[in-house]
C-alpha cells in the first residue's frame, strides 16, 4: 500500500479488500479524500467517488 490511510477504520478495512481484489484507490483533493477505481480498465466508468 503506497497511500495514506484513511481515518476511518471501516473504511480503511473495505479500500484494504478492494485493493487485495485488483481495485485502485485514487487520492483526492478538496473535500474528497480520494476514489476507488474499478480495475476492469483504465477508462472504466465504475468508481466510488470521494470518499470521505
Amino acid at each position: 500500500m503506497n497511500r495514506n490511510r484513511h481515518p476511518n477504520k471501516a473504511i480503511e478495512a473495505t479500500l484494504e479488500y478492494a485493493e487485495a481484489n485488483g481495485w485502485r484507490v485514487e487520492i483526492g483533493g478538496g473535500h474528497c479524500w480520494g476514489r476507488l477505481l474499478c480495475p476492469e480498465n483504465k477508462g472504466c466508468r465504475n468508481r466510488l467517488f470521494c470518499l470521505r
